[in-house]
């Protein structure tokens, strides 16, 4: 997909995003050192796509509240394996840990598969809480290869998230444990031999759009009862700032399972069969978790 087909499909959908969302803060700070004039510095990839994830963090918290958690979740598997798990926002208001994730609109959004069985952890551990992702596609190419300087990447972003998406865990999981439904490839989940490229589950970029121009089709090819969900479109306010630049208003899709905590009861049952069955099996299963995130090359 072009990015002058990208415009066509979400102008496309614009009219059914008729309520402009209210946002917690119009003012948002994205704290980050500039270039002195004259003198231009470019950041490591890592660095650009820690910046970037920073970026969308601000901005979320910036839109729904919370805060930016710097606390490291200890994960204590069944099968003897430990690790640690960070949410990027944190809400105790509203029960709520969020998980940001941004992409490329026309590449896959990746999220580890130790991420996601740290979650399934934490749901477990913490059945009141409501764990959601929120995914940020945007028009920046190659934020792994082209070298630019933070300047530019903040430039793109402003300029360039073309829409977002957010998901609760229990759909998130089930693209996760069906990624191929009625011969329709939702995802894929990847298993990598090289230990700097760790197994993730690689949402489909067709999946995500799908999630913002028909939801409804996706429930289906997921086996969801349609009634289940309530699709909330917003539009983001002309007048939010990050330090003091526009962003570009861009449209949001907010799925709500209405039967979360429904979920979670059955969600908790399943995974104590799971710690029965891998008790029983011995010592197998995941991944010991690795801290140190900003080496993950996506």
């Amino acid at each position: 997909m072009k990015i002058e087909a990208l415009e066509v499909l979400v102008n496309e959908i614009l009219p059914l995003h008729q309520s402009i969302i209210e946002p917690v803060s119009k003012k948002i700070r994205v704290p980050f050192q500039t270039n002195l004039k004259g003198l231009e510095i470019y950041p490591s990839s890592s660095k650009r796509i820690g910046f970037m994830g920073f970026f969308y963090e601000s901005l979320n918290k910036g839109l729904f509240g919370g805060r930016l958690n710097d606390v490291r979740f200890g994960i204590d598997f069944y099968n003897g394996e430990s690790g640690t798990i960070k949410p990027d926002i944190v809400d105790d208001e509203h029960d709520i840990h969020w998980e940001s994730k941004s992409s490329f609109y026309d590449k896959e959004c990746e999220i580890m598969r130790r991420q996601l069985e740290g979650y399934r952890f934490l749901q477990y551990s913490k059945p009141d809480i409501s764990f959601l992702v929120s995914f940020y596609r945007h028009t920046l190419p190659e934020i792994k290869k082209k070298e630019r300087t933070l300047e530019q990447v903040f430039d793109g972003l402003i300029s360039g998230t073309a829409f977002s998406v957010i998901l609760p865990l229990s759909v998130v999981l089930q693209i996760y444990e069906t990624p191929v439904s009625g011969g329709i490839k939702m995802a894929r989940n990847y298993q990598s031999r090289n230990v700097k490229w760790p197994d993730c589950l690689c949402i489909r970029p067709h999946t995500i759009n799908r999630f913002l121009i028909n939801p409804i089709e996706n429930f289906k090819i997921l086996g969801f009862n349609q009634e289940r969900f309530e699709i909330e479109r917003y539009l983001l306010p002309p007048n939010i700032t990050i330090n003091k630049r526009k962003v570009r208003p861009f449209p949001i899709v907010k799925i709500v399972d209405k039967e979360y905590g429904r979920w979670v009861e059955e969600f908790m049952l399943n995974y104590e069969k799971e710690m029965e069955r891998t008790e029983n099996k011995g010592t197998e299963g995941l991944e010991m978790f690795d801290e140190l995130e900003e080496e993950v090359p996506f």
